[in-house]
């Protein structure tokens, strides 16, 4: 079977233009998690933003630690939502393009809104320093 680049690979395996299917994906640190009703809300501090996922790409957000590879993630989302791990390749390759888009993925980083003056929101304890509004 060809991927999009051309590169040969077994079926069953996954693979995504951003990542190949061993390849182990791993969130980036200091995102706060909620998951709601199946679907995960993410809220990345250091950029302020917040990000709302579907099911399947709150399920590959999670299973982003650095472990788990991309072929693993098919696999275990194939069992999760009964659905052929071919079939789900798509969806996995979409979510984490969409991770890496928004900066939520090592190795995909952003740089920060310029509004951001410093994205050092922590003291040296790790607790939170509460910022000062900006002057009008």
């Amino acid at each position: 079977m060809l991927t999009g680049a051309g590169r040969v690979r077994k079926a069953g395996a996954v693979a995504t233009s951003l990542f190949e299917a061993n390849d182990r994906p791993t969130a980036i640190g200091r995102v706060s998690t909620a998951i709601i009703d199946g679907e995960a809300v993410l809220y990345h501090e250091a950029a302020r933003t917040v990000h709302r996922l579907n099911a399947v790409a709150s399920s590959v957000w999670l299973l982003s630690d650095g472990e788990t590879s991309v072929n693993d993630m098919a696999t275990e989302l194939s069992e999760l939502f009964a659905v052929d791990a071919d079939v789900l390749g798509s969806a996995i390759d979409e979510s984490l393009k969409l991770l890496a888009d928004a900066g939520l993925l090592a190795g995909h980083e952003k740089p920060l809104p310029d509004f951001i003056e410093s994205i050092d929101d922590y003291a040296s304890d790790d607790s939170r320093i509460i910022p000062r509004p900006g002057d009008p």
